[in-house]
């Protein structure tokens, strides 16, 4: 397994539960790291490539000459699939349909889970930043990523339901910590779709704090309807509504997470 020796930093957002604003926040913490002058190659590991077709990549030709060629293992030459987003100094490794074909053929294969941590590895040297958004479902795909990443990050919508979501993220994140990757680390919690007048917003955070302490939650984001209508504009809410509450709350949010740098463990890491 090849691991990461270099000062680039290996971001997962995950979420086994669908709608949890896992891409948005993918998509608005890469575009908004590189706003800090930082290089960051966004890795769309979601067959749907919901991320990729934020940035406008709709043509399933070009989707799948992303990560799945890569995953492959014949490409010579892995920059060359990194796609421009528009964004200053974000690049995008586009996901595809043909990622599904990918976990369906090598899911039981040995030592398949290794094949990402090593093929991302000409990357580290061209970004500060790899940032994966990962499926909604537990199989090859995800347990690659946190095979390969070194944190992970929960977006978490203010819902009980979703408290088993995570549950099961915190069960897999130990799991994969033990079986190899011994570096990986839960570093913090989002809380999504947060509107503070709600008790169940409240009562949520609480029972977060209850069981992870305080410095696992990370700046909360808002609800806006704007969120949803910036993908069809193929533009970040830091373009197509920069003074709405999401977009103030993502800024806040990547502050934070680009401050993560230098603090090391935070006592609120799990997988030790």
């Amino acid at each position: 397994m090849v691991f990461n020796d270099t000062m680039t930093r290996l971001i997962a957002f995950v979420n086994r539960k669908g709608g949890s604003g896992k891409t948005t926040t993918a998509v608005h913490v890469s575009a908004g790291l590189a706003d800090l002058d930082c290089r960051v190659l966004l890795v769309d590991v979601d067959p749907q490539a919901h991320a990729s077709l934020w940035f406008g990549l709709s043509c399933r030709e070009k989707l799948d000459q992303g990560l799945y060629r890569l995953l492959q293992g014949k490409e010579n030459s892995p920059l060359s699939l990194v796609k421009k987003t528009g964004v200053n100094n974000l690049d995008l490794l586009p996901g595809g349909f043909g990622l599904t074909e990918y976990e369906a053929e090598n899911s039981h294969k040995r030592g398949a889970v290794y094949d990402l941590a090593r093929l991302i590895a000409p990357f580290f040297n061209h970004y500060d930043y790899l940032v994966f958004d990962t499926p909604p479902t537990v199989g090859l795909l995800m347990v690659s990523v946190l095979t390969a990443t070194r944190w992970i990050i929960i977006p978490l919508p203010m819902q009980f339901l979703a408290m088993e979501g995570l549950a099961e993220m915190v069960r897999l994140l130990y799991k994969i910590n033990a079986s190899g990757n011994k570096g990986l680390r839960l570093k913090g919690i989002i809380p999504v779709m947060h509107d503070k007048r709600l008790k169940i917003s409240a009562n949520i955070k609480k029972e977060i704090i209850k069981v992870f302490g305080d410095k696992i939650l990370l700046p909360a984001i808002r609800p806006t309807v704007k969120l949803a209508e910036a993908p069809s504009f193929q533009q970040t809410i830091f373009d197509y509504a920069p003074a709405c509450t999401a977009a103030l709350d993502y800024r806040r949010l990547v502050k934070k997470i680009k401050e993560l740098n230098g603090t090391g463990e935070n006592s609120g890491d799990r997988g030790k």
